[in-house]
């Protein structure tokens, strides 16, 4: 048993790990032993489900959209890691080089580049190594939410009419969390939803393909590390590029606030004024545990900014994220936090359809249907 020295006495290597991350450790054995658990659930799952007559999708032939290079492939879910992801297939295919992954805008990552190596409606043969990342149904409709729906995305101004009842305009009122919970509800119903909240067994056709890794958004680090260590060879450049990426969380901070002001900076109809634009994003980041809640909004500071421009803002949310850097364990209350009061006023009537709406993703990858907001 390994021991290390802090604070002048000797603790097991363990203990400190789950003191500072909090959560245990994970061994590779522990994580094979996982990974087989999931594709054993899934299984057996897929099996009960052979015969019942709503669950075509999921056995249907034609994974939607892949990544993939040569043999492996992973099916694409958005709201699940897939920028990461999208970067690792980008790289293994020499479409771009690891010192420039840096440099690559999410819009470049999902639209310009993504066009080399993606697949469309793939038909995976039995060789072949397919890779999916699963998350919580709760969690990925709540962070569809926030990322698509309350930033007032423009891609989005259909459905954000239809969520608030408008046949015409698009500005002036956001969607509330329940509204948005509704509108899948009632898209379901004629199986429109969009794929960033389409429930992942219908968008990976999982019961009809044979999937050897299932990573989760739950224990994302480490099940990424343990599929790339998998897939890549030792001491590669590749390699330790991607490792470094996994866990730089200021790069992905850097990420989302570079294509928010992006977009922001190039629309000419915006609905929200810079400010009202520059507050949404904080509290996108404070959400997600990349800022503190402790660290306060205020308009002063972009509006002293001596050019509005997407290099200085970036810099200027970079710096408020370090006056008060979240432990792993603190990051995850707070993300905790945000994610029980958006759900704390929905109406039991909606979570008990959004229950029957991601039914199959709840049991095929072993998540909890009821909602738990302790």
């Amino acid at each position: 048993m390994e021991n290390a020295e802090f604070l002048g006495y000797k603790f097991n290597t363990d203990f400190l790990y789950y003191l500072f991350v909090g959560r245990p450790r994970t061994t590779k054995s522990s994580i094979d032993e996982n990974m087989n658990k999931r594709i054993k659930l899934l299984k057996q799952n897929c099996q009960r489900l052979k015969n019942t007559k709503d669950s075509s999708p999921i056995f249907s032939r034609g994974i939607p959209v892949a990544n993939t290079m040569s043999t492996h492939h992973i099916c694409k879910v958005p709201k699940c890691g897939s920028t990461f992801w999208t970067e690792v297939f980008l790289t293994l295919n020499n479409v771009t080089h690891v010192d420039n992954l840096g440099n690559l805008t999410r819009d470049m990552i999902h639209v310009e580049l993504q066009e080399k190596i993606v697949s469309r409606n793939l038909n995976a043969r039995s060789s072949d190594t397919l890779l999916i990342i699963s998350r919580d149904p709760w969690k990925r409709v709540y962070s569809a939410y926030m990322d698509k729906i309350y930033q007032l995305q423009t891609a989005y101004r259909d459905q954000i009419k239809q969520m608030v009842g408008k046949r015409r305009g698009y500005c002036g009122e956001v969607p509330t969390f329940e509204q948005f919970l509704k509108y899948i509800v009632d898209q379901s119903k004629y199986n429109l939803l969009d794929p960033h909240w389409r429930p992942i067994s219908s968008l990976c056709r999982v019961c009809r393909y044979s999937y050897k890794y299932i990573m989760k958004m739950e224990s994302f680090e480490e099940d990424s590390a343990y599929v790339l260590n998998k897939i890549l060879p030792k001491n590669s450049d590749k390699k330790k590029a991607l490792f470094s990426k996994l866990t730089d969380k200021q790069d992905y901070l850097k990420g989302l606030v570079r294509m928010f002001t992006s977009r922001f900076l190039a629309m000419k109809d915006n609905c929200l004024s810079f400010i009202d634009t520059m507050k949404r994003l904080w509290y996108l980041l404070q959400s997600q545990g990349l800022l503190s809640d402790r660290v306060n909004f205020s308009a002063s500071l972009f509006l002293q900014l001596s050019a509005v421009n997407e290099k200085e803002i970036t810099e200027l949310f970079v710096m408020k994220s370090k006056e008060m850097i979240l432990s792993n364990a603190e990051e995850q209350q707070q993300r905790n936090r945000h994610f029980r009061e958006a759900y704390a006023s929905v109406d039991v009537n909606v979570l008990l359809n959004i229950q029957k709406v991601y039914e199959h993703d709840f049991r095929l990858f072993g998540y909890n249907m009821h909602l738990t907001l302790d």
